[in-house]
């Protein structure tokens, strides 16, 4: 709400916006463009077709993913790359955020009793995320980590920050880091804990092989694309399942 405003405004009155007669009204706009902006025209009625969520309960979640992972902040500094890279790795980092948000926000609707309250779902979940990511180098075991160091090389080479590089390339695991700290939260455990665990079951039976063989999966159709999907989610579930069992059936560690 007090972002819709001009500067001047913000600064004189954001203390009575919330009394705006149209805060509703302008609170949706705001919403409805952001959503539009960041995942597309047709971003809710895919999802709400797919999923038979409303619209509102997409919107939330949605929301809810842009908070979580800071997208706004990482969308605006890919943005800031206008002229210094080619506009082909500039795309590359967007369709990729573009990615995270269409595969987290299923996420929400599937772990996340709707109504969402977007608000008390990043407070829960952000300051996890964020040390999942930041270690996220040094989490993955494997083929996986070797594939993960040679993405972020690769737009470094090509004129990406290195941070943005490092950002931008951990959100392909948007849906393992929120599972890591579902499962951290549900469990009690710290989510280093469950990050080590996580990926080591990816790394010891093949499941980081397996993710890569349903990402090769045909999309030319939709029922294709669909398909691939629902392995995508069937994978990600058995593998939070799997990582939950094993964290309490283990000893904590010393």
């Amino acid at each position: 709400l007090v972002d819709y405003f001009p500067t001047a405004l913000r600064e004189r009155f954001a203390a009575t916006m919330a009394e705006h007669p149209l805060r509703r009204e302008i609170i949706a706009t705001q919403l409805a463009n952001q959503l539009v902006n960041y995942s597309g025209i047709t971003f809710a009625n895919r999802i709400a077709v797919e999923t038979t969520a409303s619209v509102a309960d997409i919107v939330r979640a949605h929301a809810t993913t842009r908070q979580v992972f800071l997208v706004d902040e990482v969308w605006h500094e890919i943005e800031a790359l206008d002229d210094l890279v080619d506009s082909e790795v500039q795309t590359t980092l967007l369709l990729g955020v573009r990615a995270l948000l269409d595969r987290a926000t299923r996420w929400f609707l599937t772990n996340r009793r709707p109504p969402i309250d977007v608000h008390e779902a990043a407070a829960q979940l952000q300051p996890g995320i964020a040390a999942v990511l930041e270690g996220l180098p040094s989490a993955l075991r494997g083929d996986e980590a070797a594939r993960f160091r040679a993405r972020v090389d690769a737009f470094v080479a090509r004129g990406v920050p290195g941070a943005l590089a490092l950002r931008a390339v951990s959100f392909g695991s948007a849906l393992d880091v929120l599972s890591i700290v579902d499962i951290a939260w549900r469990a009690k455990v710290d989510v280093d804990e469950v990050a080590d665990v996580h990926f080591g079951l990816a790394d010891e039976l093949g499941i980081s092989r397996l993710a890569l063989l349903v990402s090769g999966l045909p999309r030319d159709s939709r029922w294709h694309t669909l398909a691939r999907a629902a392995a995508r989610d069937d994978l990600q579930a058995a593998h939070a399942e799997l990582t939950t069992d094993v964290l309490l059936s283990t000893p904590p560690t010393a």
